[in-house]
């Protein structure tokens, strides 16, 4: 884990600060607190962030998570990163499904053609990847574009 003094000099070097809440549920409260707490570690060993702060809420039970569960229990995690860049910052959205995301600097951000169509396409995929496995579809406009 980075040190807040080590965070700060990346988004002098025009990396993103970014804050993310992860929140994981359980059907036992080990299960969650592990799968929480191997989520942050895999987070912190990625090249493209650097973690400078985590802090974990107390595990809650909650009553119907699922349809399937009755019984489950939640954890939350707040983080605070650097990124690397706003294609990476995507990429992670994708792979560690935050449930909430705050880019807090730079104000504004540049990015070339090329990183626009590379985060476009990563996008594309990931429908067409929940298309196949069946969890979701491609939406078609019924109206005309004006």
């Amino acid at each position: 884990m980075l040190s807040k003094e080590q965070a700060d000099e990346k988004v002098s070097q025009k990396w993103l600060r970014v804050n993310m809440v992860f929140e994981v549920i359980g059907v036992k409260e080990e299960v969650a607190q592990v799968a929480l707490k191997d989520l942050m570690n895999k987070l912190d060993n990625d090249k493209r962030v650097g973690l400078y702060h985590t802090e974990y809420s107390d595990i809650a039970k909650i009553e119907n998570p699922t349809k399937q569960i009755k019984e489950g229990f939640s954890q939350i995690c707040e983080t605070k990163l650097a990124v690397k860049s706003l294609e990476n910052l995507v990429d992670l959205v994708m792979e560690y499904g935050p449930a909430g995301i705050e880019v807090t600097e730079p104000a504004r951000i540049e990015i070339s053609v090329g990183e626009a169509q590379t985060i476009a396409n990563s996008v594309s995929q990931m429908i067409h990847r929940f298309a196949a496995a069946g969890i979701g579809g491609l939406l078609f406009i019924k109206e005309k574009i004006k």
